[in-house]
C-alpha cells in the first residue's frame, strides 16, 4: 500500500522504489557484530582463537549472494509493475503469487506431516498452548 502511494502520488523512481524495499538490510549487522565480539570475549589469552568477522562458509556465502541477487531482481521487478501497471492488474498479479506460494506450501506441509505436528507442538510450546496460537495467527498477518 506504501509502495502504492508513492507511485499514486507522482513517485517515478522504480530504482529507488525497488531499493526501499531492501533498505533495512543493515539491520544484520547487528547480529553479527554481537557475533564478533561474543568470540572475542570467549576465547582466552591462553588459547588466543582467531576471530573472524563473517564465520561463514564459501559454497553458503555463494548461495547467500545469489539469492540476494534474486531478491534485488525481484523488488525491481516489483516496483516497476507497481509503476507500471494498473490497481486491478497488480492486485491479479499479487494474488495469484499468493495463492502459487499457499498451494506449494500445503503441499510440502502435508507431505511432512505438519499438519498433525501442530497440535503436539502447542501443547510443548514454553509459554503455553494458548500463546502458540496467537503467536501463529500474528505471525502469519503480519509475514
Amino acid at each position: 500500500m506504501l509502495r502504492r502511494l508513492y507511485v499514486l502520488h507522482s513517485g517515478k523512481r522504480v530504482w529507488f522504489s525497488s531499493w526501499l524495499l531492501t533498505a533495512s538490510w543493515p539491520v544484520i549487522l547487528l547480529p553479527i557484530t554481537i557475533n564478533y565480539y561474543m568470540q572475542r570475549r570467549n576465547s582466552t589469552p591462553s588459547s588466543p582463537s582467531k576471530t573472524n568477522l563473517v564465520s561463514i562458509k564459501p559454497p553458503i556465502f555463494l548461495a547467500a549472494a545469489v539469492i540476494s541477487v534474486l531478491t534485488g531482481l525481484d523488488d525491481y521487478l516489483y516496483a516497476y509493475g507497481v509503476a507500471l501497471l494498473p490497481v486491478s492488474m497488480s492486485s491479479l498479479i499479487i494474488a495469484s503469487q499468493l495463492a502459487f506460494t499457499a498451494a506449494l506450501c500445503t503441499i510440502g506441509m502435508l507431505i511432512n506431516k505438519n499438519f498433525q505436528a501442530i497440535g503436539r507442538e502447542a501443547k510443548e510450546y514454553e509459554l503455553g498452548e494458548a500463546k502458540y496460537y496467537v503467536v501463529v495467527v500474528a505471525n502469519s498477518l503480519t509475514w
